[in-house]
């Protein structure tokens, strides 16, 4: 009868596990014996996830580039999860735990809210954070828009000494046309006529013909 009994909660227990798993507890005679080494199994996958939740609060930081106020509601989901392992944090344990974990960044929002985080509760200390991402975020944009502003403001004076460059280029370029031969005529002497033999290329002074009779 013992032997029957045995093997019924056996097969119960090996049709309620992935195949996978049942093979290789198949191999057990005793129904007892699967038990308690599928409750060891799963006390040690618990305690495992325990260590590891609270690991995670410990080691949490609050990052110093991103928006504070979502990373400190994933923050407290891992609360939630301490709560749902039956390690309850009572709400100025949370909130000291916020405070102390805020990047270096916030050390003013850190010395403002040290001061008072045994009087503020959870409710209020995310809605000072909520006011100081908007405050950062208007600063960013502030900044971001001198530093466009300035850029356009470099970007329009090169373009108008530019413009002034080529004015004058173009006016002295108008002046050499207007008052006389190029530098590369002037250098040719192709335009230079000779008052002794009428001839184009020489001066009267470098003309090589007999001199003309006054």
């Amino acid at each position: 009868m013992e032997e029957k009994k045995n093997s019924i909660c056996k097969l119960l227990i090996l049709n309620s596990m992935e195949d996978s798993l049942a093979e290789s507890y198949s191999k057990k005679e005793n129904a007892k014996e699967i038990w308690d080494s599928l409750g060891k199994l799963y006390e040690d996958d618990e305690n495992r996830s325990k260590i590891f939740i609270v690991e995670k609060y410990h080691k949490w930081l609050f990052e110093d580039e991103m928006a504070m106020l979502p990373q400190v509601k994933e923050f407290l989901k891992l609360c939630q999860k301490l709560d749902d392992e039956k390690m309850s944090l009572v709400d100025k344990f949370v909130v000291g735990g916020i405070v102390s974990k805020l990047p270096a960044g916030w050390s003013n929002f850190y010395a403002r809210m040290h001061r008072k985080k045994l009087g503020i509760s959870l409710e209020d200390l995310l809605q000072e954070i909520h006011v100081e991402d908007e405050i950062r975020s208007q600063q960013k944009m502030d900044s971001l828009s001198k530093q466009l502003a300035k850029a356009n403001l470099v970007q329009t004076r090169e373009f108008k000494g530019k413009q002034v460059a080529s004015h004058h280029k173009k006016k002295d370029s108008t002046n050499l046309k207007v008052n006389g031969p190029s530098f590369k005529q002037q250098k040719s002497k192709s335009h230079v006529t000779c008052f002794n033999c009428d001839k184009n290329g020489h001066y009267m002074s470098e003309c090589q013909s007999k001199p003309k009779p006054k």
